[in-house]
Protein backbone atom coordinates (compact mmCIF):
# COMPACT_ATOMS: atom_id res chain seq x y z
CA UNK A 1 0.00 0.00 0.00
CA UNK A 2 1.47 3.47 -1.03
CA UNK A 3 1.20 6.38 1.05
CA UNK A 4 1.05 6.80 4.88
CA UNK A 5 -2.57 5.22 5.82
CA UNK A 6 -1.50 1.54 6.44
CA UNK A 7 -5.82 0.08 6.88
CA UNK A 8 -6.66 -3.09 7.88
CA UNK A 9 -10.30 -3.80 8.03
CA UNK A 10 -11.77 -6.42 11.00
CA UNK A 11 -15.17 -8.09 11.95
CA UNK A 12 -15.71 -9.00 15.77
CA UNK A 13 -18.38 -10.88 15.80
CA UNK A 14 -20.37 -10.48 19.44
CA UNK A 15 -24.12 -11.03 18.41
CA UNK A 16 -25.52 -7.13 18.42
CA UNK A 17 -28.25 -5.33 17.12
CA UNK A 18 -26.29 -3.29 14.80
CA UNK A 19 -22.85 -2.36 13.55
CA UNK A 20 -20.52 -0.06 16.11
CA UNK A 21 -17.46 1.35 13.83
CA UNK A 22 -14.10 1.00 16.73
CA UNK A 23 -10.31 2.61 14.94
CA UNK A 24 -7.42 0.50 16.67
CA UNK A 25 -3.90 2.43 17.04
CA UNK A 26 -0.64 1.00 18.96
CA UNK A 27 2.92 2.17 19.16
CA UNK A 28 3.00 5.28 17.82
CA UNK A 29 6.65 5.73 19.94
CA UNK A 30 5.98 9.63 20.36
CA UNK A 31 9.56 11.51 21.56
CA UNK A 32 8.93 15.33 21.17
CA UNK A 33 9.94 18.67 22.39
CA UNK A 34 7.95 21.99 23.05
CA UNK A 35 8.71 25.18 24.46
CA UNK A 36 8.69 24.11 28.05
CA UNK A 37 11.48 21.52 27.25
CA UNK A 38 14.88 21.69 29.18
CA UNK A 39 17.98 21.32 27.46
CA UNK A 40 17.85 17.79 29.00
CA UNK A 41 14.40 16.64 27.80
CA UNK A 42 15.44 17.81 24.55
CA UNK A 43 18.17 15.74 24.07
CA UNK A 44 16.48 12.61 25.19
CA UNK A 45 13.79 12.98 22.96
CA UNK A 46 15.93 13.82 19.72
CA UNK A 47 18.43 10.88 20.60
CA UNK A 48 15.10 8.66 21.14
CA UNK A 49 13.58 9.70 17.88
CA UNK A 50 17.19 8.77 16.17
CA UNK A 51 17.20 5.27 17.47
CA UNK A 52 13.47 5.00 15.85
CA UNK A 53 14.73 6.07 12.69
CA UNK A 54 16.15 2.72 11.63
CA UNK A 55 14.34 0.49 13.89
CA UNK A 56 10.72 1.47 12.77
CA UNK A 57 11.29 0.95 9.14
CA UNK A 58 13.39 -2.80 10.09
CA UNK A 59 10.23 -3.82 11.78
CA UNK A 60 8.18 -3.03 8.42
CA UNK A 61 10.28 -5.57 6.64
CA UNK A 62 11.03 -8.17 9.28
CA UNK A 63 7.13 -8.39 8.71
CA UNK A 64 6.90 -7.94 5.02
CA UNK A 65 5.19 -4.28 5.53
CA UNK A 66 4.73 -1.17 3.30
CA UNK A 67 7.76 1.50 4.62
CA UNK A 68 7.08 4.47 2.07
CA UNK A 69 8.78 7.48 1.93
CA UNK A 70 5.33 9.33 3.79
CA UNK A 71 6.49 6.85 6.86
CA UNK A 72 10.24 9.45 7.64
CA UNK A 73 8.34 11.47 9.78
CA UNK A 74 8.79 12.40 13.50
CA UNK A 75 6.92 10.00 15.49
CA UNK A 76 4.80 13.00 16.95
CA UNK A 77 4.09 13.88 13.68
CA UNK A 78 2.72 10.28 13.00
CA UNK A 79 0.62 10.80 15.84
CA UNK A 80 -0.88 13.52 14.34
CA UNK A 81 -1.75 12.15 11.27
CA UNK A 82 -3.33 9.26 12.47
CA UNK A 83 -5.34 11.13 15.00
CA UNK A 84 -6.35 13.26 12.42
CA UNK A 85 -7.90 10.36 10.80
CA UNK A 86 -9.66 9.39 13.20
CA UNK A 87 -11.29 12.66 13.41
CA UNK A 88 -12.29 12.48 9.67
CA UNK A 89 -13.63 8.71 10.30
CA UNK A 90 -15.48 9.35 13.62
CA UNK A 91 -15.05 5.74 15.19
CA UNK A 92 -17.71 5.51 17.93
CA UNK A 93 -14.72 4.90 20.04
CA UNK A 94 -10.61 4.93 19.00
CA UNK A 95 -8.73 2.07 21.18
CA UNK A 96 -4.93 2.56 21.87
CA UNK A 97 -3.39 -0.40 22.90
CA UNK A 98 0.12 1.64 24.51
CA UNK A 99 3.30 2.79 23.32
CA UNK A 100 1.72 5.90 22.77
CA UNK A 101 4.77 7.71 24.01
CA UNK A 102 8.17 6.26 23.34
CA UNK A 103 8.52 7.16 26.95
CA UNK A 104 7.38 8.75 29.85
CA UNK A 105 8.20 12.86 29.15
CA UNK A 106 6.23 16.19 30.02
CA UNK A 107 6.39 16.86 25.99
CA UNK A 108 4.79 13.91 25.20
CA UNK A 109 2.47 13.86 27.28
CA UNK A 110 1.58 17.61 26.47
CA UNK A 111 0.96 16.55 22.62
CA UNK A 112 -0.74 13.07 23.16
CA UNK A 113 -2.92 15.58 25.41
CA UNK A 114 -3.55 18.41 23.24
CA UNK A 115 -3.76 16.27 20.01
CA UNK A 116 -6.51 14.09 22.08
CA UNK A 117 -8.53 16.79 23.35
CA UNK A 118 -8.71 18.70 19.88
CA UNK A 119 -9.93 15.18 18.21
CA UNK A 120 -12.40 15.38 21.07
CA UNK A 121 -14.08 11.65 20.30
CA UNK A 122 -14.37 9.04 22.83
CA UNK A 123 -11.13 7.18 23.66
CA UNK A 124 -9.93 4.25 25.70
CA UNK A 125 -6.19 4.03 26.31
CA UNK A 126 -4.26 1.14 27.90
CA UNK A 127 -0.34 1.25 28.88
CA UNK A 128 2.27 0.05 27.25
CA UNK A 129 5.73 -1.06 28.43
CA UNK A 130 7.10 2.20 27.27
CA UNK A 131 4.70 4.22 29.54
CA UNK A 132 4.96 1.83 32.56
CA UNK A 133 1.73 1.58 35.14
CA UNK A 134 0.15 4.56 35.55
CA UNK A 135 0.14 4.34 39.52
CA UNK A 136 4.21 4.47 39.15
CA UNK A 137 3.99 7.10 36.60
CA UNK A 138 0.62 9.51 37.51
CA UNK A 139 1.19 12.12 34.81
CA UNK A 140 -0.08 9.17 32.19
CA UNK A 141 -3.78 9.28 33.60
CA UNK A 142 -3.96 12.35 31.84
CA UNK A 143 -4.50 9.70 29.23
CA UNK A 144 -6.52 7.23 31.20
CA UNK A 145 -9.32 9.52 32.73
CA UNK A 146 -7.27 10.72 35.79
CA UNK A 147 -6.73 7.48 37.40
CA UNK A 148 -4.97 3.99 37.28
CA UNK A 149 -8.69 2.28 37.11
CA UNK A 150 -9.72 0.17 33.99
CA UNK A 151 -11.14 2.05 31.12
CA UNK A 152 -14.74 1.67 30.22
CA UNK A 153 -16.51 1.96 27.00
CA UNK A 154 -20.14 0.93 27.27
CA UNK A 155 -22.15 0.86 23.67
CA UNK A 156 -25.53 -0.30 23.62
CA UNK A 157 -25.33 -4.17 24.42
CA UNK A 158 -20.74 -4.55 24.79
CA UNK A 159 -18.27 -3.46 26.70
CA UNK A 160 -15.06 -2.50 25.58
CA UNK A 161 -12.75 -2.57 28.68
CA UNK A 162 -8.40 -1.54 29.08
CA UNK A 163 -6.35 -2.78 31.36
CA UNK A 164 -2.41 -2.57 32.24
CA UNK A 165 -0.35 -5.74 31.54
CA UNK A 166 2.56 -3.35 30.47
CA UNK A 167 4.82 -5.56 32.73
CA UNK A 168 3.50 -8.84 32.04
CA UNK A 169 1.40 -8.52 35.52
CA UNK A 170 -2.36 -7.19 36.15
CA UNK A 171 -2.22 -4.99 39.06
CA UNK A 172 -4.76 -6.29 41.94
CA UNK A 173 -7.32 -4.12 41.54
CA UNK A 174 -8.01 -3.73 37.78
CA UNK A 175 -8.64 -7.60 37.99
CA UNK A 176 -11.36 -7.30 40.57
CA UNK A 177 -12.92 -4.44 38.34
CA UNK A 178 -12.67 -6.65 35.59
CA UNK A 179 -14.59 -9.36 37.16
CA UNK A 180 -17.17 -6.84 38.11
CA UNK A 181 -17.93 -5.59 34.46
CA UNK A 182 -18.01 -9.85 33.28
CA UNK A 183 -20.93 -10.01 35.83
CA UNK A 184 -22.75 -7.35 33.43
CA UNK A 185 -23.63 -10.29 31.02
CA UNK A 186 -22.66 -7.99 27.88
CA UNK A 187 -20.27 -9.46 26.07
CA UNK A 188 -16.72 -7.86 26.29
CA UNK A 189 -13.83 -6.84 24.22
CA UNK A 190 -10.58 -6.50 25.93
CA UNK A 191 -7.87 -4.34 25.03
CA UNK A 192 -4.17 -4.40 26.53
CA UNK A 193 -1.00 -3.79 25.36
CA UNK A 194 0.75 -7.29 25.32
CA UNK A 195 -0.60 -10.36 23.53
CA UNK A 196 -1.33 -13.65 25.02
CA UNK A 197 0.14 -17.12 23.74
CA UNK A 198 -1.97 -19.57 25.14
CA UNK A 199 -2.68 -23.56 24.58
CA UNK A 200 -4.84 -22.76 21.02
CA UNK A 201 -3.19 -19.87 19.74
CA UNK A 202 1.18 -20.55 20.84
CA UNK A 203 2.38 -21.94 17.43
CA UNK A 204 0.43 -18.28 15.30
CA UNK A 205 2.72 -16.51 18.10
CA UNK A 206 5.52 -18.03 18.64
CA UNK A 207 6.93 -16.03 15.62
CA UNK A 208 7.13 -12.66 17.63
CA UNK A 209 9.27 -14.60 20.65
CA UNK A 210 9.71 -14.13 24.41
CA UNK A 211 10.18 -10.17 24.55
CA UNK A 212 6.51 -9.81 22.79
CA UNK A 213 4.48 -12.24 24.87
CA UNK A 214 2.50 -13.33 27.44
CA UNK A 215 2.85 -17.56 28.04
CA UNK A 216 0.32 -19.32 29.44
CA UNK A 217 2.58 -21.99 30.62
CA UNK A 218 5.67 -19.48 32.14
CA UNK A 219 3.77 -15.93 33.70
CA UNK A 220 3.00 -13.96 36.83
CA UNK A 221 -0.02 -15.02 38.88
CA UNK A 222 -2.11 -11.89 37.77
CA UNK A 223 -1.19 -13.16 34.28
CA UNK A 224 -2.84 -16.37 35.25
CA UNK A 225 -5.53 -14.63 36.74
CA UNK A 226 -6.47 -12.62 34.06
CA UNK A 227 -5.90 -16.05 31.86
CA UNK A 228 -8.58 -18.00 33.90
CA UNK A 229 -11.14 -15.23 33.19
CA UNK A 230 -10.69 -15.31 29.77
CA UNK A 231 -10.32 -18.68 28.71
CA UNK A 232 -13.43 -20.57 29.22
CA UNK A 233 -15.46 -20.89 26.58
CA UNK A 234 -18.79 -19.03 28.27
CA UNK A 235 -16.40 -16.33 29.49
CA UNK A 236 -17.76 -13.15 28.09
CA UNK A 237 -14.51 -11.69 26.82
CA UNK A 238 -14.92 -12.57 23.49
CA UNK A 239 -12.50 -10.68 21.93
CA UNK A 240 -8.76 -9.13 22.34
CA UNK A 241 -7.05 -6.57 21.13
CA UNK A 242 -3.48 -5.39 21.96
CA UNK A 243 -0.23 -4.04 20.13
CA UNK A 244 3.45 -4.35 21.25
CA UNK A 245 4.82 -6.79 18.10
CA UNK A 246 5.14 -3.90 15.94
CA UNK A 247 3.26 -6.65 13.21
CA UNK A 248 -0.26 -7.14 11.74
CA UNK A 249 -1.31 -10.29 12.92
CA UNK A 250 -5.09 -11.74 13.65
CA UNK A 251 -5.53 -15.37 15.28
CA UNK A 252 -8.07 -16.91 17.30
CA UNK A 253 -7.08 -17.31 21.03
CA UNK A 254 -9.94 -19.74 21.96
CA UNK A 255 -12.34 -21.71 19.04
CA UNK A 256 -14.45 -18.10 17.42
CA UNK A 257 -12.30 -15.51 19.47
CA UNK A 258 -10.00 -14.19 18.04
CA UNK A 259 -6.35 -11.79 19.25
CA UNK A 260 -5.94 -8.32 16.88
CA UNK A 261 -2.57 -7.26 17.12
CA UNK A 262 -2.10 -4.38 15.51
CA UNK A 263 1.31 -2.89 13.68
CA UNK A 264 2.79 0.10 14.29
CA UNK A 265 0.87 3.19 14.18
CA UNK A 266 3.96 5.32 13.64
CA UNK A 267 4.28 3.58 10.23
CA UNK A 268 0.76 4.80 9.67
CA UNK A 269 -1.17 1.66 10.51
CA UNK A 270 -4.70 1.47 11.44
CA UNK A 271 -6.86 -1.57 12.32
CA UNK A 272 -10.36 -0.29 11.36
CA UNK A 273 -12.88 -2.21 13.20
CA UNK A 274 -16.73 -3.79 12.86
CA UNK A 275 -18.62 -4.95 15.85
CA UNK A 276 -21.75 -7.38 14.58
Amino acid sequence: MQGFYQITDNIINLGLRKEHKLMHISDTHICCIDELSTEEEAAKAQAQEKIWEPVRRDFAHHFNEPWNPEHEIPTSEAFDKIIDYAAKMSPECLLMSGDILDYVHPAGIRHAVKKLSQYGGNYLFANGNHEGPSASNPDLMQLNGGNDDIGVYRGEDFIITSIDNSTKKVPQKQLEQLKALMQEGKPIVLMMHIPLSLDYNKESMQKFGNYFLIFEDDCDDSAKELISLIKPDDSPIRSIICGHVHGYHKCEFAKGREQICSSSSMAGFIDMITLR
